[in-house]
């Protein structure tokens, strides 16, 4: 019998692009979330709410560390605080619970496979590993040998690379994609192989909850442009790498 894996990444507190994938994508046998479940984003608690109702293998991003941690957001340039902050008032005691449960990056067996789970963010200068990222960012994400696929986010772009008998695939962000689409990127592997795929999703929610934070008022320019950023698919502005890879058709 086929088995299917639902394989997210990346919400980041955009309940509105999760529901739009778990409505695509009613039927799976098993779940894998990346990791980066609320923050920064509008929609913490409710984004939180529907990630508990999915069993599977839930993976900690750093930005679920920073929600844990507020002393991880010291530095961030305020407009940027003031939104982590807020998401994390906005969490109830049950949410932080399931921040604090969230799995370390390591080997899991699923669906009779051995696979090798991380979040992908590197402590080192490239943060993130890209398409076009050298060897070794893809084999500083940890992954043992033994390891055929090997499945990661952070980055927020779609791809799939072999290097040697692995493959490392990035299923792209559910909630906030980077390369010019305004859509709610995840992946699906399935009998052995990793499909991407994406669907579209209303907006209109999304940008209603960015303009009810009071704590944003302070900060109109930063708010209208997180909210033009979002539904417009470049999810850190219109720079590069992201122009470029958008350029490429990545998702």
């Amino acid at each position: 019998m086929a088995n299917k894996t639902l394989v997210i990444s990346d919400v980041h507190g955009n309940r509105e692009a999760l529901q739009a994938v778990l409505e695509q994508e009613p039927l799976f046998d098993d779940l894998v979330f990346l990791g980066d479940a609320a923050s920064p984003g509008p929609q913490p608690s409710a984004t939180i709410g529907l990630l508990k109702t999915l069993p599977g293998i839930h993976i900690c991003g750093n930005h679920d560390l920073e929600l844990l941690d507020p002393s991880l957001t010291d530095n961030w340039p305020v407009p940027w605080k003031a939104l982590n902050d807020w998401d994390r008032k906005s969490l109830s005691s049950e949410d932080f619970e399931y921040l604090k449960n969230l799995e370390p990056d390591g080997s899991y067996s699923i669906g009779g496979r051995d696979l090798f789970l991380c979040h992908g963010n590197l402590l080192r200068h490239p943060r993130h590993v890209l398409p076009t990222s050298a060897c070794e960012d893809f084999q500083a994400l940890g992954a043992q040998d033994d390891s055929d696929i090997v499945l990661f986010g952070h980055s927020h772009v779609q791809f799939a690379q072999r290097i040697g008998t692995q493959l490392f695939a990035n299923p792209g962000s559910v909630g906030q994609n980077r390369c010019g689409k305004p859509v709610a990127c995840y992946g699906v592997l399935e009998n052995g192989e990793f499909y991407h795929r994406h669907v579209e999703y209303d907006t209109s929610p999304l940008l209603d909850a960015i303009y009810s934070i009071d704590e944003l008022n302070e900060f109109p320019n930063f708010r209208d442009w997180f909210a033009e950023s979002l539904t417009s698919g470049f999810g850190l502005g219109k720079t590069k790498p992201w122009t470029d890879l958008a350029a490429e058709g990545y998702m």
